[in-house]
């Protein structure tokens, strides 16, 4: 993805787009994987951030037998610290193995610290779980959802969801929403 490590306090990622394709294989190391922030360590806070590619977690097995991979589309892991995520979306697939590995659409893990969402949607279409796993209390917020693709695209995305049109998203008639500073590139890369 993006970014592989946090390891810094008060981390802020806003305004990314990812558009790749990321495939795990099938490792003895475990591996902290997304689109946006692979492994959050300590504080990080994420806003307008999007990611339209497709993760393939299909040949992933658990490491060593005792950990294993962690994936998600905009967070592989969350291992410390408060972690917020606000008006971020996922429009691309994550695919799940066939052998237990935590995989979530939005995030993988969270094996320590907190973690608060809100106003951030996932495509429900062929995509797990909003979150994988944690050992924590989610707090998933009341507008933080697997929404259908067809409630993302175009006027109905405002109506079915509480993204930011005002700051950081643009409606775009017959396709799900954009993050306005990438809105002219949008049809180059997808």
């Amino acid at each position: 993805g993006l970014i592989s490590l946090t390891t810094g306090n008060a981390v802020k990622i806003s305004n990314c787009w990812f558009a790749g394709d990321i495939e795990i294989a099938n490792t003895s190391y475990s591996a902290a994987c997304a689109g946006i922030l692979g492994w959050a360590n300590n504080s990080v806070s994420m806003k307008a951030c999007l990611n339209t590619g497709d993760i393939d977690a299909s040949g992933a097995s658990f490491a060593n037998g005792t950990s294993g991979h962690e994936v998600g589309s905009l967070i592989g892991m969350i291992n410390a610290g408060t972690t917020t995520i606000n008006n971020c979306l996922h429009v691309g697939t994550v695919t799940e193995p066939a052998t237990p590995v935590l995989v979530g659409a939005l995030i993988g893990n969270v094996r320590s610290g907190s973690l608060t969402v809100k106003n951030s949607y996932a495509k429900q279409e062929n995509n797990p779980s909003v979150a994988g796993n944690g050992t924590v209390t989610w707090n998933m917020g009341e507008t933080s959802v697997i929404i259908s693709e067809e409630n993302l695209k175009g006027d109905a995305a405002q109506v079915c969801t509480n993204l930011d049109f005002t700051n950081y998203w643009v409606i775009q008639e017959g396709t799900t929403p954009m993050l306005q500073a990438f809105s002219d590139v949008r049809d180059v890369y997808i």
